[in-house]
This record gives structure tokens, sequence and C-alpha cells, in this order.
């Protein structure tokens, strides 16, 4: 959750193999301590045309539930997806949990963040699991290991995203680069360059 009246945004540009440009953009704030507002959108770029895309807003609340030191919370969200066969709305289901953790005297945390995408039209229904495992190397760096899985009724589709985070001294930007090897094809592997804002 964020904390009233705090709020992060992000921005990032992913290159593959295949010369496809994914620009992408995430915003949260929080409105209260106990709510969320949240927004998301990622547009497919193909020599220089838009192609493809999704967007979506969506709401979080935290859940009361104990399991150790784990911290739940769950996402109602509503967006589109768009690509050469029109738009797909959807409405978007999830669930995350995390903690924090030490490793070798430093600190991290991991997370999961599990999602339907509930499809409104003739579109697919689509499963999502991600998993993520961070460490804070330094007060300025930070080492993370995301893995992404994609579900639906033709294809089932494993992502690896290792990222490098460094923060400038007294900053509250964060500057990432990182890789996207995903199971389906070599010309989706990619390297992604972004940027982290808190304010």
């Amino acid at each position: 959750m964020r904390e009233k009246g705090k709020g992060f945004f992000s921005t990032a540009t992913k290159m593959t193999y295949g010369l496809t440009t994914t620009q992408s953009g995430y915003f949260e704030y929080g409105i209260t301590d106990r709510l969320t507002f949240g927004a998301s959108i990622d547009v497919n770029l193909e020599g220089g045309y838009a192609t493809s895309g999704i967007g979506h807003v969506f709401v979080r609340k935290p859940l009361k539930w104990k399991l150790g030191k784990w911290l739940w919370a769950y996402q109602l969200g509503l967006g589109t997806r768009i690509d050469v066969l029109g738009k797909h709305p959807f409405t978007k289901t999830s669930l995350h949990f995390g903690k924090g953790i030490t490793w070798r005297d430093k600190g991290g945390w991991v997370s999961v963040d599990a999602e339907i995408e509930w499809a409104l039209g003739s579109a697919n229904h689509v499963m999502k699991v991600d998993m993520t495992a961070g460490l804070n190397i330094s007060p300025r760096s930070k080492a993370m290991l995301q893995v992404y899985t994609n579900v639906t009724q033709y294809e089932a589709r494993i992502t690896l995203a290792p990222s490098y985070i460094f923060t400038p001294k007294a900053k509250k930007i964060s500057y990432v680069i990182g890789l996207e090897a995903p199971t389906s094809s070599r010309n989706d592997f990619g390297i992604k360059l972004g940027v982290w804002q808190k304010f």
C-alpha cells in the first residue's frame, strides 16, 4: 500500500531481438493509507508505429489475513487490450502478498502477484502469476529477479527478468536496466531501460 499522499511513477522502454519496442508507464498514489489508486499502460511499436497495447486502472485495498510477516492486498481493475482485431475490454481481479527478508545482513523483499483478466468480449481470459525477489546491495543499488507467467487458452509463457536498480545519492529517482528472456521465442528476448520516481 502507498501511504496517504505518497505516490510512485515508473516508465520503461524495452527493445527486443525481433526489433519490437514497448513503451510502458505505471502510476500509483495513496488516496488513504488503506486505498491506493493506480494505472498502467503498455504500447508496442514496430517501425515507429503503434501496433498493439494494453491499459488499465485499478484500486488496491489491504487484507487482514495473517500468515507470519506476510502483507496481503487485493486489487480490482478495468482496462482494454488493443490489437489488429480491435478493442478487447476486460476486468481484472488480483491478489498480492509479500514481505521483507534478510540475506547475509542485507535487506530485501519477496512478493507474489496473482491476477486474472476477465475478458468482456470474444477475447480469451488471461491468468498471470508474477514473482519478485529483490536485494539491497548497498544504500544506492538493488538487484531484482522477476519471473512472469502468462496463461491463456492457447499458450503458457514464462519470462525470466533480472534487473539492476541504481539510485543517485539523496535522490528520489532510480534508474533501472534489465533483461527479459521469455520461453516463447528468441525474437521476444529484450533489454529494458527504465526510471522509477517516488513523490
